[in-house]
């Protein structure tokens, strides 16, 4: 424990998030409904690439490929900056945001 009381505090709020189930780290989502698994970085950057490129994928935002990844149960940290990095590296994304796709 942190010997900070304010650190001590803000860590105590974070994990009520968390619980283990069959021990593996799971989160709650913002209303308790669904349990997601916690995965690693590496894992999630893995996840979201497949969703992005995909047969089905249509090069979306990075928050609803984040959205994506959170309905189908899974959850890291740094989702949303890992999402947006790869949006902003993707060519195909690059191309078709720099057409104007409102009629003449």
């Amino acid at each position: 424990m942190p010997a900070d009381k304010t650190e001590m505090e803000r860590l105590i709020h974070r994990s009520k998030h968390y619980v283990l189930v069959d021990g593996k780290l799971m989160r709650k989502n913002a209303k308790e409904e669904l349990l997601q698994k916690c995965i690693s970085q590496d894992e999630g950057v893995a996840l979201l690439q497949e969703n992005h490129t995909r047969s089905r994928g249509n090069h979306a935002a990075s928050r609803s490929l984040v959205d994506k990844a959170f309905r189908a149960g899974f959850y890291w940290p740094s989702a949303v900056a890992d999402g947006e990095t790869l949006v902003r590296r993707c060519e195909g994304c690059q191309f078709f945001t720099k057409q104007i796709h409102v009629p003449a």
